[in-house]
């Protein structure tokens, strides 16, 4: 068994920089490979969208939120921030964290419409609350409400525009908001 001969020094050498080679390739191709597909991907959505709306889409993917954007308004998932066009008279619960957001600007064939999900850990009783006090103070009048098993909803107008705010308990102590406002 001692007979057995050692590998020649240079042997080893060679042997670990075609592993490191290997692995610079592997890493490199691996960050070729995830921004073919990801571009893929984005045409893929950009296409389907266009189809969809009989227009041109833009889709953006960045911090953590996908904008689509096209001739008849914005849809953004993920976001934190309310539309550009979202209306003044239209308030948003102090401790709501929103997690989408979008706005259709309207054409001859659709209405305006602007969207917001968010979540507080409020009771469905803080936020009706709230809104039916701040809407009627902002102009709106409440054509109807509802409260069934959990789930609270206020309509309500103002001029052409109309307003649906949903209040649903998250299961907990929490809430889920969602508004939206559009033309009549």
């Amino acid at each position: 068994m001692d007979n057995i001969p050692e590998a020649p020094k240079s042997g080893k050498k060679t042997l670990w920089i075609v592993l490191l080679v290997i692995l610079v390739l592997l890493i490199i191709g691996g960050f070729v490979v995830t921004r073919v597909i990801g571009a893929i991907g984005r045409k893929v959505i950009e296409t389907a969208i266009e189809k969809g709306t009989e227009g041109d889409a833009d889709v953006n993917f960045s911090n953590g939120e996908v904008t689509i954007q096209s001739d008849k308004g914005s849809v953004t998932y993920g976001s934190t921030k309310l539309p550009d066009d979202w209306p003044a008279d239209v308030p948003v619960y102090p401790s709501a964290m929103i997690g989408f957001s979008g706005s259709s600007l309207g054409t001859e064939d659709t209405k305006m419409t602007a969207m917001i999900q968010s979540v507080t850990e409020d009771s469905v009783e803080s936020v009706m609350n709230f809104y039916k006090k701040e809407i009627v103070s902002k102009g709106w009048k409440i054509t109807g409400t509802q409260a069934t098993a959990g789930t609270s909803v206020i309509v309500a107008e103002k001029d052409t525009r109309a307003l649906a705010i949903q209040v649903v308990t998250d299961g907990s102590s929490g809430s889920s908001i969602t508004i939206s406002v559009g033309t009549k």
